[in-house]
């Protein structure tokens, strides 16, 4: 089973500059996969894996707590003249679950929120 939330509006994670350390939209979305697996592990979420969509400026994230599969999307774009970046959380959903958990994918969603802007800092 699969609970699965839009956002309306999309969230905001963060917003960067473009420069050096991230110079593209894909420097970023390699920069997020390669960064957020030990930053989600800290909030309780584990063996956390990206699939990047590139040409789409998607990236799939799913990690695991309590035997449940956290399923979100985040959009990157590009905007400002081509130097501003923007991470969006779209999509959060949960599978192999057979009792939606609102507050859990709240709390979750929280933890994303809250570490993302860490992830860039530089």
């Amino acid at each position: 089973m699969f609970s699965h939330r839009v956002l309306v509006p999309p969230m905001q994670l963060t917003q960067i500059d473009l420069d050096a350390n991230t110079p593209t939209l894909l420097a970023a979305m390699s920069r997020f996969a390669t960064a957020v697996p030990p930053a989600l592990a800290q909030a309780g979420l584990f063996d956390a894996r990206s699939h990047l969509e590139p040409n789409e400026g998607w990236l799939t994230l799913i990690a695991s707590s309590q035997g449940v599969d956290w399923v979100f999307g985040v959009q990157f774009t590009v905007d400002g003249g081509g130097r501003t970046l923007s991470l969006r959380l779209r999509t959060a959903g949960a599978a192999n679950i057979g009792n939606p958990q609102p507050k859990k994918m709240d709390q979750h969603i929280g933890a994303l929120v809250t570490l993302v802007p860490a992830l860039f800092a530089d």
